[in-house]
């Protein structure tokens, strides 16, 4: 399978896109940081772009 053809899987059967997502951590970030983007992240779990 090409990666043509998985990204049309993923929209044709499941609604989602591929993509990234980059976060830059640095001296100042801490547990509450980390902790507070990673609660974000999951929420967006399981919905379609159009969900959100």
């Amino acid at each position: 399978m090409s990666f043509e053809q998985f990204l049309s899987v993923l929209e044709d059967r499941y609604g989602k896109s591929a993509g990234a997502v980059r976060i830059s951590m640095g001296l100042a970030s801490n547990f509450t940081d980390v902790h507070r983007f990673w609660e974000f992240a999951r929420s967006f779990i399981d919905q379609t772009a159009r969900e959100v």
